[in-house]
């Protein structure tokens, strides 16, 4: 489990197929240290929960699977780009954000950035089978995962098989993330809100029972 408040914004230093398995290996530097993290240690990428593979200096080597590049915008990663990076909580962690599972539902395509004096407010774009995912859970001051990053969902605008949904970011949020590299056109990762997704499955189980 995951709180949403990334500790790192790492950089990919590599991203290659192994040929010899359905799998990617990704390579990311970070600064933070990494002295205690252990094999087989979870950690959160961009919001995706991957095992820690190996290590060497400032490095962590992940394996990525056919799963999590079909939901999520690993397929789009190039070598220099930010990742969001958060270790796995542990008990008594303090939770500040919200429950994030690093199970990514879908992704979502920035429609529009808009700068202001103190804050950058983000636009981003749902349809197909991604809008089925997860814009049943988006509510106005609701909690959503995007790229690992617990935020607070502003405005939600439905229309013909699409779902709009702006969040606002502080400069704090701004300074530590890659959210200001973000362009129009661009995909991130969104994970719906585990309890949200919860309370609905049993809504309709009890509906249909």
């Amino acid at each position: 489990m995951f709180t949403g408040l990334v500790q790192d914004t790492a950089r990919v230093t590599s991203f290659q197929k192994d040929s010899s398995t359905d799998t990617w290996n990704l390579w990311v530097e970070t600064n933070l240290d990494i002295s205690n993290w252990q094999i087989g240690d979870s950690i959160a990428n961009n919001g995706v929960c991957l095992t820690v593979v190996s290590k060497k200096g400032a490095q962590v080597h992940f394996q990525v699977g056919p799963e999590t590049l079909k939901v999520s915008n690993f397929s789009k990663l190039r070598v220099g780009q930010g990742v969001h990076l958060e270790p796995s909580l542990k008990m008594g962690d303090s939770l500040g954000g919200h429950w994030v599972s690093g199970h990514v539902d879908t992704t979502a395509r920035v429609v529009s950035r808009v700068p202001g004096q103190e804050v950058l407010t983000l636009s981003f774009r749902l349809e197909g089978e991604g809008r089925d995912r997860v814009a049943p859970f988006l509510v106005p001051k609701g909690s959503i995962a995007i790229d690992g990053v617990s935020l607070t969902v502003n405005r939600v605008r439905d229309s013909a098989g699409l779902t709009d949904f702006d969040v606002t970011l502080i400069p704090h949020t701004v300074k530590l993330t890659h959210f200001a590299d973000l362009l129009e056109g661009d995909w991130v990762n969104l994970e719906a809100d585990l309890i949200a997704k919860h309370a609905a499955r049993w809504a309709t189980y009890w509906k249909e029972a």
